[in-house]
């Protein structure tokens, strides 16, 4: 019945965690919350073409993580 069905395009792209994704047809662009960071993507041929690495934390993100995950054992104070 779907025998000569075919998918065209890039699939949806899985981000790196604290990143944004701006897709227009052939191109995406993905995008650092916390940096400037920034990679360019080329759907071709049903496959993106680029490379994209995890995204640079801030030192204040670092430091909120780290207290929200010992907060409970009260060896920090946070503020």
């Amino acid at each position: 019945m779907f025998d000569d069905v075919v998918a065209v395009g890039c699939p949806d792209i899985i981000l790196p965690a604290n990143s944004w994704l701006r897709r227009s047809g052939d191109n995406a662009m993905i995008r650092c919350n916390d940096s400037l960071e920034t990679w360019y993507l080329t759907c071709q041929d049903n496959h993106w073409i680029g490379d994209v690495t995890n995204c640079t934390m801030s030192q204040s993100n670092v430091l909120v993580t780290f207290c929200i995950v010992i907060a409970n054992t009260e060896l920090c104070s946070c503020s």
